[in-house]
């Protein structure tokens, strides 16, 4: 028994969209809130509850982002929403590092930096904005490699004479 699959070519039709603008505007509302495409075609297009095949959800996840309906509906979301409130509020911010912290897939440098977010975040701990001083400048070391090779060259001299 083969699953029915949607095809990508119908999902970058622009006509296609907007007879399906309200799932397309669906894509669009899940892909400008960060979700990967793939996962917001299987949402808005309601692909597992319909029985649908997941074998192309990379493809039609393709599709829908180089659909102008979708590119066009995206820039004016995006320029309409007040990023701090709509886009990335506080408790999408905490959210977003916990998931990282939590997933054993992660590398321990990001899961590190994770945790040392969120704790600033929260408050636990406070992180001041260290100025590097530069102590050496590179006439610096050019002064230092001169006076090895200086140093070298009596030693070298040094031993000849013996």
């Amino acid at each position: 028994m083969t699953q029915a699959t949607y095809n990508p070519m119908m999902l970058a039709d622009v006509n296609f969209a907007k007879e399906f603008s309200v799932l397309f505007d669906r894509y669009i509302d899940l892909r400008c809130n960060g979700m990967p495409a793939d996962m917001a075609v299987i949402d808005a297009f309601d692909l597992i509850q319909n029985g649908l095949s997941l074998d192309n959800v990379h493809q039609l996840g393709l599709a829908c982002d180089v659909n102008d309906y979708v590119r066009e509906g995206m820039k004016r979301k995006l320029s309409s929403v007040d990023i701090r409130n709509d886009l990335w509020p506080k408790h999408r911010a905490v959210h977003a590092l916990l998931k990282l912290i939590e997933d054993p897939n992660e590398r321990g440098t990001t899961r590190l930096n994770a945790i040392n977010a969120l704790n600033a975040f929260c408050g636990y701990v406070e992180i001041c904005d260290v100025t590097r001083r530069r102590t050496h400048s590179l006439q610096d070391f050019y002064r230092l490699t001169a006076e090895a090779f200086a140093r070298e060259q009596d030693g070298n001299e040094g031993q000849a004479r013996h």
